[in-house]
């Protein structure tokens, strides 16, 4: 991992550390998920699997479209909640989760991440200890 920076010191060579680091991970992810959708394991059944499948690939439908019983839109999710007995506050920590793995566009086809894919680096001013 690299140093923090800010606005005011982050060179040219350290942003592209930060994408090339970002594209390593997102392509680790696409790997992951791709191993993930073609097992054929029922990923619901066991509490951690359903959890990884949850984080990693999603049980709702993220397209943006009317939900409908062809995409099932939250219902997958809700059962497997009500399965492992996952309260409001995990679900909605599973939901965060997977908001932020799909923000990085992962989504098994490994594509080479090409800049104006990836997610913009936010620079944060840090206070010095």
């Amino acid at each position: 991992m690299t140093a923090r920076h800010t606005v005011d010191t982050i060179t040219d060579d350290a942003l592209d550390t930060l994408y090339d680091q970002l594209a390593a991970a997102r392509e680790a992810l696409n790997s992951v998920h791709r191993t993930m959708v073609h097992d054929s394991r029922d990923w619901a059944r066991d509490r951690r699997d359903a959890w990884l499948y949850a984080i990693l690939i999603g049980w709702t439908c993220e397209n943006d479209h009317p939900h409908d019983d062809d995409c099932m839109g939250d219902d997958p999710l809700t059962e497997t909640a009500a399965r492992h007995r996952w309260d409001a506050d995990t679900v909605a920590r599973v939901r965060s989760y997977r908001a932020a793995i799909a923000a990085l566009g992962v989504d098994g086809a490994g594509q080479p991440a090409d800049r104006a894919e990836l997610p913009t680096v936010v620079c944060v001013e840090t206070k010095e200890q």
